[in-house]
């Protein structure tokens, strides 16, 4: 309460709170399983769970993987940056539904002449240096602003003159209207760097 004026402050989480409770170790060792295969047997003990594989292209997982004190979210998140990939919850659907990868995603336009911009050579220097498809240091380039419109993660827009991904959404109230913080990435740059789990390294297994 401030002045007599009682404010509330809601923060809500997407289903994929579910997979990211419970602490497992265990090994998986089928070498002629694809990713694809894993990730879906990983999530099949969750009610109405579902993985859409944009990033796997059908790859088989070495001779043994370990999922060492990690939840079946960081396991997964582990699993998809081993070809680079970000995994995004589909917030659209009921259940614990996620992509593998950047989806598809639906077209659209914003019009604001009010933003801000970044450009994150860091993680360019990065991509260059382990082979990705990467055009310029432009591809690094972040676009911030605000509109009333609608979108989801991975929808298309055009904005500006070019074609961008969304790559963040943020939801707010200002003077009892529903707007919308987004972040504009070119699709090269969502992308995840290899991910280690640094507390397998002298476990006894």
């Amino acid at each position: 309460m401030v002045r007599g004026i009682y404010y509330i402050r809601v923060e809500a989480e997407s289903y994929k709170v579910l997979y990211d409770r419970e602490y497992r170790t265990r090994s998986f060792q089928h070498a002629s399983m694809r990713y694809e295969d894993l990730i879906h047997d990983i999530i099949a003990s969750y009610s109405n769970s579902d993985c859409i594989d944009m990033a796997s292209n059908n790859k088989t997982i070495p001779k043994c993987l370990v999922q060492y004190e990690e939840t079946d979210w960081q396991f997964i998140k582990r699993l998809a940056s081993h070809f680079g990939a970000v995994l995004i919850p589909d917030t659209t659907m009921e259940g614990p539904k996620f992509f593998c990868g950047v989806p598809i995603g639906r077209n659209g336009e914003i019009h604001n002449d009010i933003y801000d911009y970044r450009k994150d050579l860091n993680e360019y220097r990065y991509a260059l240096a382990n082979g990705e498809d990467i055009s310029s240091s432009d591809d690094f380039l972040v676009y911030k602003m605000e509109s009333g419109k609608v979108f989801n993660m991975g929808d298309n827009i055009t904005f500006r003159g070019g074609l961008w991904k969304v790559s963040a959404v943020e939801a707010h109230m200002d003077g009892g209207l529903l707007k919308f913080r987004y972040e504009l990435s070119k699709e090269p740059s969502i992308c995840q760097n290899f991910i280690y789990n640094d507390k397998i390294i002298g476990a006894s297994l």
